[in-house]
């Protein structure tokens, strides 16, 4: 009996041994996360169709050792993902270029940890730290390279105001099936998102190698945020491979992989940031030199800069489909959409929505009692954020149809394809408000957001467009007669 308590105690202190090398921090709060808008689902094609494997490896910074402090979250988010998303952006796969403009995590811990106690042992959540990266961005890792600090400089607000992220989605939620957890991480990846994860680490994890073995029956551990940066089908039977913030001894270089069943079983939370590509500039007049009558030696003249307008570009295209698999065709007059036939009550039908560039997309409607309606995204806890470079969303989904009420009239549908978010709900309410037709009460909402109709190439043969403008919105006018 003493032998196997000592047994039981020798292990255990193994474990132990093992688990306080390496920090950790992430605090899990379910129900703040369901309330973090998530990514609408996509059509069930756009996840089939993807590779069987890409890697966002060459991006990623060296793997670095957080140290006994809990600021995992600031690590997978500020060090690894914004890292890696500005390595994209800008084309960089040197290691040398990479490390070299890594941000900072310190910067963004600080600033997010729940108590004014001095040192760094508070756990704190990845929202928090995404949320402080849209609002305050982060300096590089150059410039404030501590494990733990107790102030920032001042002059790092001003080097991290340029670095901002523009948004982030959660992919899942903490109980969905093993398919819905794969799929989404899996076209992040494949559309150059890096993934931020939050996941139950068991002791065996403190240990693992190229593959994480994990010999633990149950799903419980503490909390750790990580990133997801590849994944391989064929690789230990299909697996993730994760940057974590345990330093280079870890894992394999700092990297594991995870097999897509112990990461469904053990990753509560995901979430995909997006920084996106530079807009690009509106080239500006040059200036007209001014003749003189005498030429006088005048002073070097100091050139000033030009403001940067950027342009942003948008395009998509939308199709309606009765239930019985029937195209509703339409035509176009004027900017409007009109469809082709009439339809009575009853009429059920689906709407399939493809954006192919970033865009929050929203739908509203309306009719014969001018009261306008948000049809997308249907609550607050769905994103109307579609930043890959393509997407395909049915409405309401590929399930269930809409189906036409019994006011007769003329319903209106309107899809505004949007480069920045919409307080959609202020739009709705200015609408409803206003005097004139349903177009000219959304364009007067959107104001100088709306990009002029002439700017806009509509697609021949379907309900489709394309633009480029130094405007931001572009609302596409569907009516349909309701008999």
């Amino acid at each position: 009996m003493r032998i196997t308590s000592l047994l039981i105690t020798l292990l255990c202190a193994t474990g132990m041994m093992a688990q306080s090398e390496y920090g950790t921090g992430l605090v899990f709060d379910d129900d703040a996360y369901a309330r973090i808008p998530r990514q609408a689902t996509l059509l069930t094609r756009d996840y089939t169709v993807l590779p069987k494997a890409y890697s966002l490896r060459r991006f990623c910074p060296v793997a670095r050792n957080q140290g006994q402090f809990g600021t995992c979250t600031s690590w997978a988010t500020s060090y690894a993902a914004r890292t890696i998303a500005d390595a994209i952006r800008n084309g960089w796969t040197s290691q040398i270029v990479i490390d070299r403009e890594a941000f900072s995590p310190i910067f963004v811990y600080k600033q997010i940890k729940g108590s004014n106690k001095p040192g760094c042992s508070d756990g704190t959540s990845i929202q928090d730290a995404l949320d402080l990266l849209t609002e305050k961005g982060a300096p590089k890792f150059r410039d404030f390279n501590v494990l733990c600090a107790d102030y920032i400089p001042a002059a790092l607000f001003d080097k991290a105001r340029n670095h901002t992220i523009d948004d982030y989605n959660t992919l899942f939620y903490p109980f969905d099936t093993y398919d819905e957890k794969v799929r989404t991480v899996k076209k992040a990846l494949s559309q150059d998102m890096p993934v931020i994860i939050g996941m139950s680490v068991p002791n065996s994890f403190f240990k693992c190698k190229d593959v994480w073995v994990k010999t633990e029956t149950n799903n419980d551990g503490g909390g750790h945020a990580m990133c997801v940066v590849a994944y391989d089908d064929y690789k230990y039977g299909g697996a993730f491979l994760i940057l974590n913030s345990w330093g280079t001894a870890w894992g394999n270089n700092g990297y594991t992989w995870v097999k897509y069943r112990d990461f469904a079983d053990n990753t509560r939370y995901a979430f995909e940031m997006y920084v996106a590509k530079r807009p690009k500039p509106q080239p500006q007049p040059k200036p007209q030199p001014q003749p003189q009558p005498k030429p006088q030696p005048q002073p070097k003249p100091q050139p000033r800069p030009q403001p940067v307008v950027p342009t942003y570009r948008l395009a998509g295209s939308l199709r309606f489909q009765l239930s019985t698999g029937e195209t509703m065709a339409a035509t176009l007059n004027a900017g409007i959409y009109r469809m082709k036939s009439a339809y009575i009550s009853g009429t059920r039908y689906r709407l399939y929505v493809t954006n192919s560039a970033p865009a929050y997309v929203y739908i509203i409607g309306s009719d014969i009692t001018n009261k306008v309606t948000r049809v997308f995204p249907p609550t607050d806890n769905i994103s109307p954020a579609l930043l890959y470079s393509s997407s395909n969303i049915a409405i309401p989904d590929e399930k269930w149809y809409i189906e036409m009420d019994d006011t007769r009239g003329t319903d209106h549908v309107c899809v505004i394809y949007s480069a920045k978010p919409i307080d959609i709900k202020a739009l709705m309410a200015q609408a409803e408000r206003s005097a004139g037709s349903f177009s000219q009460r959304v364009r007067q909402a959107l104001g100088s957001r709306a990009v002029a109709a002439s700017a806009i190439t509509y697609t021949p043969g379907q309900i489709g467009f394309k633009a480029e403008s130094t405007a931001t919105a572009v609302p596409v006018f569907i009516d349909i007669q309701h008999q």
